[in-house]
């Protein structure tokens, strides 16, 4: 959680005026940081889950930590596109919307409508 937060911090200053290449690299190595560290933690959790829940539901956390390694690699992508000039980061531009009322503006607490989980839909 500390690489996420150290990666969120460093993709915030990317808001600054004078924010250039250095602050994109230092995003990015943020960023390699969090990846590595979900990758470390990927097989310790599914561990751990599988000895508690013998395997049932764990196809949603699969989705979820996939799901933050994939962004991850966009948002690298995106800041290697802006300091080549082909992208403007243009929300980055634009006002920080609040995330909750106990938030310290750059992640969620964990609350359950804030998490992505399995459901019927049913008709």
């Amino acid at each position: 959680m500390i690489d996420k937060v150290s990666a969120l911090q460093a993709i915030s200053q990317l808001r600054t005026v004078d924010a250039g290449f250095e602050l994109g690299e230092s995003a990015i190595e943020a960023i390699r940081q969090f990846k590595q560290s979900l990758i470390r933690l990927a097989p310790l959790a599914r561990q751990v889950w599988h000895q508690q829940r013998r395997g049932n539901g764990y196809e949603i956390m699969d989705i979820r930590l996939g799901g933050q390694l994939m962004r991850a690699d966009t948002v690298i992508w995106r800041i290697s596109e802006w300091q080549a000039g082909r992208d403007a980061l243009l929300e980055l531009k634009e006002p920080v919307l609040p995330m909750d009322k106990k938030s310290n503006g750059l992640v969620g607490h964990g609350l359950y409508q804030e998490i992505v989980s399995a459901g019927d839909i049913s008709f």
